[in-house]
Parts: structure tokens; sequence; C-alpha cells
């Protein structure tokens, strides 16, 4: 009877023993599936992870990647530059045939936007950043975000491959500085959207803007763009002119205006390089008649009254340096030439005249005085007025003679 109990008990530990070793393998079973969850979940959870897998299906309509440039590179607002078709035909056929592969960038130095650049077949193609969700912890060591697009950027085929510099947005904006009558193009399309642009007045024609409409400079903002473009700016006759560019996709350009036969047409009809004698010899007391001829030069040299030229004229007229400019006799004109005529409007035009005046002095000494001014000519109903003379270089002002 002794001897059954014991058994009993013996049974019984061994089957409670039994029992504990197969909970705690239970247990270890299940801390090591858990564990290994939360290790795949957190290799998964990889910003790099992440960028491999939306490359995995970059060239499908329906991924996550294609989604997001259809909606900020090929469609939405990105529609309206340059050719959007074209980028879509790109994208889609290089994310398809081409040897994709990735590597960080630069372009974002916040860790919680981790910048990549995927290369197509070794050449830049795209610029990724990625934005962090809210992280959360495993096993109180590891933190495991979720990840998501925050823009994508297609890079251009013409670029330079260099890194891009984004904006606050992590997206792509340019500042243009370029002036009126000129042209810029985003992809061979012709920019045309002038909300928010800023004008200034140019200082070369303080002086005429009273008088008619003149070009001013303008400065536009391009932002958002989820594409790297390629701009051209063409000046008023249609040709590609240099673009001066500054750090952070700033760039600007001269405000250099191109000459044309139409508006050297528009000069031959007026004859500057008569009003250019007229005037030189008033600035050396050879016109003669009232007032040293200010009525004569008012006339010929198309002054219009109350403008700053006409004032000046005035001035000269009626002051005593002109009496001291009168020891001499012009001998001849020469190497006259007009040159550099532009057209801004119908309404308005300038061009560059050259003229030299050979003189001998009462002391019989030689002197050339060199007329060299650009000229700025408006109609206003219907009639022609130099407004304005800005000297370009040499001597195109008076000269006090001595005996």
């Amino acid at each position: 009877m002794a001897r059954a109990k014991q058994k009993v008990k013996h049974d019984l530990f061994w089957q409670i023993y039994m029992i504990y070793l197969l909970v705690i393998a239970i247990g270890l079973c299940f801390v090591y599936y858990y564990v290994r969850g939360i290790m795949l979940e957190h290799e998964s959870r990889t910003p790099d992870t992440y960028i491999l897998e939306l490359l995995e299906k970059a060239d499908s309509p329906d991924s996550e990647l294609a989604k997001y440039m259809e909606a900020n590179c090929f469609g939405g607002a990105a529609a309206k530059y340059g050719d959007p078709a074209a980028r879509s035909s790109r994208f889609y056929s290089l994310a398809k045939n081409s040897k994709l592969t990735v590597e960080p960038s630069s372009a974002s130095y916040d860790s919680a936007y981790p910048a990549y650049e995927v290369l197509a077949d070794g050449k830049p193609f795209l610029t990724v950043v990625l934005a962090e969700g809210q992280p959360y912890t495993r096993l109180g060591i590891l933190t495991i975000s979720d990840w998501t697009i925050d823009s994508c950027i297609l890079r251009s085929a013409a670029g330079d491959g260099k890194t891009l510099s984004l904006d606050q947005n992590r997206k792509l904006s340019y500042d243009f500085d370029y002036p009126e009558g000129f042209t810029l193009t985003i992809d061979g399309a012709p920019f045309t959207d002038m909300n928010g642009i800023r004008v200034y007045e140019l200082g070369d024609f303080m002086y005429v803007a009273p008088y008619t409409q003149v070009p001013r400079g303008q400065k536009i903002k391009i932002e958002g763009l989820s594409f790297e473009p390629e701009f051209k700016i063409f000046n008023n006759v249609g040709e590609s002119v240099k673009i001066t560019e500054r750090p952070k996709h700033s760039y600007s350009v001269e405000p250099v205006y191109a000459e044309s036969e139409e508006a050297m047409a528009m000069a031959d009809s007026l004859d500057p390089l008569a009003i250019a004698t007229l005037w030189s010899k008033f600035m050396t007391n050879d016109v003669g008649g009232k007032t040293h001829g200010l009525g004569t030069v008012t006339d010929g040299c198309r002054l219009m009254e109350g403008s700053n030229l006409y004032t000046l004229a005035k001035d000269w007229a009626t002051s005593v340096d002109i009496t001291f400019v009168s020891h001499h006799k012009i001998d001849s004109w020469t190497n006259g030439k007009i040159d550099n005529c532009i057209k801004y409007s119908d309404d308005f035009f300038t061009c560059d005249v050259y003229i030299e005046k050979n003189m001998t002095l009462t002391t019989r000494a030689q002197r050339t005085d060199v007329f060299n001014n650009r000229m700025y000519f408006v109609r206003i109903e219907d009639k022609w007025y130099l407004v304005d003379m800005y000297p370009l270089d040499g001597n195109s002002g008076p000269e006090t003679e001595t005996d």
C-alpha cells in the first residue's frame, strides 16, 4: 500500500515536471517568435528597406511612387510647366528598363526626412525624400517608424548630376530676375504664370518713364516643382541669352536689349546724326541766334518742353559758361555712325550715335570733340521727341576753351 502511494506521487511529479518543461518550451517559442517578428518588423521599417521596396514596383502605375509622380510631376500644378507627357514617358521607361541603384543623398540633412539618390544605369534619375511617421518602441530599445514619400524629384537628362538644393518643403524652387520683353521657357514651353511677379524700375529709363511705357525689371519665383527643369531666357528679338546663376537656384539676366532692323528704320526716319551734330554745335556756341540758338535746338533736336533734356539745354543756353566755348572754328565732321538701335515698343526706341567734331582753336591748336551718346526717342500723339541722352564714352559735353 505504501509502495503504491509512493509510485503515484512519483508519477505525479514527473507529470507536473513535464508540463512545466512544456510550458517553458512554449514560452520560449513564443518569446523567440515574438522577438523575431519585432526584429523583422524593425528591419522592414528602415528607410533603406522602404526605398528599395518603392523601386521594386516603380514601373507600375498603381505603385506608391508612380501615384506620387502622377499627382506632383505629371499632373496637377506641374502640368502647366513644359511637357508633362514627356516627363511621364521618361519616368516609366527608365523605371522599367534600367538598373536602379540607390545611394544616400545630402539633399536633406534632417534624419526625419532622409534623402536618397536613385541612379538609372548609373545616371541621376530621382531624388527621393522620405518622411518619418510617428515612431513607436518595441522591447524597450527598438524604435520603429512607418515611412512615406515626402517628395520625389525627377532629375533632368540634361542636368549636371549635382546634388539638388531643396527648399523648406523639400521640393525645387527657383528665383528669376530678368527684364520685361524677355521670355523665360521651362523645358521649351514659355512661362506665362505671372501671379506674384514683382516689378521694379530700371535706372536706364528713369527720365523716359514719365512719357511712355518703358521696360521694367521683374522678379519671379517658381515654387514646389517635383522635376528638375531646363530653363532658357530669350531676349527681345528671340535670341537665347546668358543666364547668371547664383546660390540656391537664383538666376538673373542683364537688361541688355538687342538691336533690330525695325529700330534702325525708325532711327533713319528721324536722322539722329543731324540731331547729334546740332547738339554738339550748341555745346560749343556755334548755333547762333537768340539765346544762343535755344529755339533752333529745341525744334531741331526734337526736345519736349519740361523734359530733363530740355531743362539741361535751357540751363546751358542761359549760363555764363556758354560764352567761354566760342574760341574756335569747326573744320570738319568725321566718323559719324548710328548703331545699336533698339525697339522697346511702337512708341519708344533708342540708338547710339557717334560723331567727331574737328576744330581749330584761336591759339591754332587742334581739338576734336566726340559726341558719343545713347538717344532715347518717344512718340507722343504721333510726334517724336528726344527725351533723354546718356553718354557712353569720350567727350559728349562742353569743355571750356582758353585763348
